[in-house]
C-alpha cells in the first residue's frame, strides 16, 4: 500500500509541476542570477531571487500532503510555468539514496505516458556534513495522454525513514537558461 501511494504522489506531484540536462559528461552550465536560500530544520535549496516561493500554508487542496514547498518561476506561461518542489515521504529506513532514487524512476517510467529517459547521472550531495550518493536523473512524460509532455529533472535523497525529491519541470518549448536554472536549483538540494 505504501509503494501504491507513493506512486500515486509522485505522478500527482509531476502532473501538478509538470528540467533536463545534456549529455552525462557536460555539468550545469553557469547562470548569472541572483539567488536566495531557502531554509527548513530539514532541508535547504537555493531557488532564483525573483522566482515566487509558495509554501505550505498557502498550498491549494489539490496540493499532495507530501509536497514541502514550491518555487514558481516569474515568468508565466498560459501553457506551463516552470517549476521546482520540494517533496517528502515515508520510506523504509533501510534505503539507501540511489535505491530511493531507483525505485522512483521505476516508478515513474512504467507510469508516465510518452515516458523517454534524457539522462541519468551519479551526483554526490549531502546529508548533514556526508557526502551521499544519489542520481540526478531527466526525463520527459505526462500523466494523461491530453497532458502536455514535460520535462523534468529529478533528485533523491533518502534520511532515516524520510525520502527527499527536488523535482524541476518545465515544458518542452522553454528556453534553456531556464532549464539550466532548474537544473542547478534541483543540485543543489541538501538534506540537513
Amino acid at each position: 500500500m505504501k509503494k501504491f501511494t507513493l506512486l500515486v504522489l509522485m505522478i500527482f506531484a509531476l502532473s501538478l509541476f509538470s528540467g533536463c540536462f545534456g549529455d552525462e559528461e557536460e555539468t550545469p552550465t553557469e547562470v548569472k542570477t541572483e539567488t536566495s536560500f531557502y531554509q527548513t530544520d530539514e532541508y535547504s535549496i537555493y531557488y532564483p531571487a525573483e522566482w515566487e516561493v509558495i509554501e505550505k500554508n498557502d498550498f491549494t487542496a489539490d496540493i499532495p500532503k507530501e509536497t514541502q514547498v514550491v518555487f514558481r518561476n516569474n515568468v508565466k506561461s498560459d501553457i506551463f510555468t516552470a517549476n521546482v518542489n520540494v517533496s517528502k515521504t515515508d520510506i523504509s529506513d533501510r534505503l539507501t539514496s540511489k535505491e530511493y532514487a531507483n525505485e522512483i524512476i521505476n516508478s515513474q517510467n512504467k507510469n508516465l505516458k510518452n515516458f523517454k529517459e534524457l539522462a541519468k547521472e551519479e551526483v554526490t550531495l549531502k546529508i548533514g556534513e556526508s557526502d551521499i550518493n544519489t542520481f540526478v536523473y531527466a526525463f520527459q512524460g505526462k500523466q494523461r495522454t491530453i497532458d502536455e509532455t514535460v520535462k523534468f529533472i529529478q533528485t533523491y535523497l533518502a534520511k532515516g525513514n524520510s525520502g527527499y525529491i527536488a523535482t524541476c519541470a518545465v515544458s518542452l518549448s522553454e528556453d534553456e537558461h531556464t532549464s539550466t536554472i532548474c537544473e542547478n536549483m534541483v543540485r543543489s538540494l541538501n538534506v540537513k
